[in-house]
């Protein structure tokens, strides 16, 4: 019994010191989000370590160009591959219908809202099941660059 009250402390403990760290983030300039996480990282256990790089992994959002289309796009955890390298969603090959016409109507948005400086990039993956109707997951990420020299918006 002592022993699981021992374990409630920590979990307690390191629950408090995570969120101490993303709170931290919170009032951070944008454009040193990365370097940030690595400095709160330093000052936590190797567990509250994973747990930081967890709730913090897809931050700041990087862009890259498509080599068939030459449009911006945002790499991101739903578009990686196995080989560690980013999908287009506007490239001709394993896009579904959906995702194209859903990076359409979101592009249309990012334009209207945000300018013709931000990039936008929907991606669609299955949820994990093994029929169809299992359902699919759908991330929508935009990129808003304020100024390039100081800081984004993600």
């Amino acid at each position: 019994f002592s022993q699981k009250m021992s374990d409630n402390s920590t979990d307690q403990q390191q629950q408090q010191k995570l969120k101490a760290c993303l709170n931290i983030l919170q009032h951070t300039p944008p454009d040193k989000t990365r370097e940030n996480i690595i400095a709160l990282s330093c000052l936590l256990g190797e567990n509250d370590r994973e747990a930081l790089n967890q709730k913090t992994d897809p931050f700041p959002l990087t862009t890259a160009q498509c080599p068939e289309t030459h449009q911006l796009f945002i790499q991101t955890e739903f578009n990686r591959t196995d080989d560690d390298q980013y999908r287009s969603p506007f490239g001709k090959c394993s896009v579904s219908e959906f995702e194209r016409h859903a990076n359409e109507l979101f592009g249309v948005y990012k334009d209207l809202y945000y300018g013709k400086s931000a990039v936008s990039s929907v991606y669609c993956t299955n949820s994990g099941g093994q029929q169809q109707q299992d359902g699919f997951v759908v991330c929508v990420a935009i990129v808003h660059h304020v100024d390039s020299s100081t800081s984004e918006w993600n």
